[in-house]
């Protein structure tokens, strides 16, 4: 049930091209190896000045391992894991309006940033990969350039802090703590890449450390302030259970129960928030079989989240039958296990969707 994402919400990916003086790039394949020594790495300090780059040289037996190995050492000078590598950066152009940014449509806010790639340091670019025939390993020079990544942290992070601000306004506009939730979620994700793209920023241009604290501080301040209505408002948004029909020894109410719990939602022992109303049919009918009978269990359950008196979600239906030549217990039994496997797979799904959605 994913709704569309705002335009003016969309956090886009202001990403540089980077380069290096004298330094050429390769297309990724071992056509640009070279044959001698390269610049780049007989006169690395000269060509690239720490006081303008950030540099890590990568070597293996292959060139992309090479290339791999050169960004792991990179990311090590930021506080950050590399999860992907790419070296081909699109650019990206924001476009916002103020007059598209009004919130009065709760259905138009979902999501207000989509972060395209699983780094959290960019605009990394990479020298020829050079063959050494000594020892039959390949070399290669990962780079940033400092001035280009320090601009690019700062776009995103002015970009996020754009959505973070309109979810925050429209939380606190918002009298339904679900879509509250929903809402933090999203953020929270999107709110701890801008921190890191903050400390981050430390490490591209060190010696501004102390500016940049003084300029960002506001910023981290939203940043805990969305983390501490995240945990206020998930310890007071709680489920009450009712189950109507043959709960079955209370098997079905537990594996509702465990369905909120595995979400790290509260329940409720008395009256929630919440009301969690289960509906559980269970006919048994039982049929002739040879001297015996045969026994058909034919129901279903029905699952409705309201809040006040009012629906907040789709409710959750399924159906199920049990046929077996046993005796009704054994029936039964199998029947509620269905019932049980069901609530475990397919509803604990449906609840998590009820928080992202």
């Amino acid at each position: 049930m994913k709704k569309k994402v705002p335009a003016a919400l969309l956090a886009a990916l202001v990403v540089g091209c980077g380069s290096a003086p004298e330094a050429p790039v390769d297309s990724g394949g071992v056509a640009g190896v070279q044959s001698s020594a390269p610049e780049w790495l007989t006169e690395t300090n000269y060509l690239y000045p720490e006081s303008r780059y950030i540099w890590m040289i990568g070597e293996s037996s292959s060139p992309e391992q090479a290339k791999k190995n050169a960004v792991i050492e990179l990311s090590r000078q930021f506080h950050t894991t590399v999860e992907a590598i790419s070296e081909e950066i699109s650019e990206y152009q924001e476009t916002i309006s103020s007059a598209k940014n009004k919130y009065s449509d709760r259905t138009r806010i979902n999501q207000y940033s989509r972060i395209e790639s699983n780094e959290d340091f960019f605009g990394i670019r990479f020298t020829d990969v050079w063959f050494n025939p000594l020892n039959e390993t390949y070399t290669v020079l990962a780079f940033i350039n400092r001035k280009e990544a320090e601009e690019q942290y700062r776009a995103r992070i002015e970009t996020n802090m754009v959505g973070i601000n309109a979810l925050m306004a429209a939380v606190a506009r918002s009298k339904d703590p679900i879509y509250s939730f929903k809402l933090l979620s999203t953020g929270k994700s999107v709110a701890g890449m801008t921190r890191q793209f903050i400390d981050n920023m430390s490490s591209v241009t060190p010696g501004k450390s102390q500016e940049y604290l003084k300029i960002y501080t506001p910023y981290l301040n939203t940043i805990q302030r969305l983390s501490s209505e995240y945990e206020k408002l998930r310890s007071r948004m709680t489920f009450s259970i009712m189950v109507r029909g043959d709960d079955a020894g209370g098997r079905v109410k537990r594996a509702v129960q465990k369905a909120f719990e595995q979400n790290k939602l509260l329940i409720a022992p008395n009256q929630g928030e919440y009301e969690v109303n289960v509906t559980v049919n269970s006919l048994a009918k039982k049929t002739p079989y040879g001297k015996g009978v045969a026994y058909t269990i034919k129901g279903g359950i029905e699952i409705v989240i309201t809040h006040g008196g009012k629906v907040v979600f789709p409710s959750y239906t399924q159906n199920f039958e049990e046929y077996k030549k046993l005796d009704q217990k054994v029936v039964s039994n199998l029947f509620y296990r269905n019932v049980e496997m069901d609530l475990e797979q397919n509803f604990r799904a449906h609840v998590a969707g009820m928080l992202e959605s």
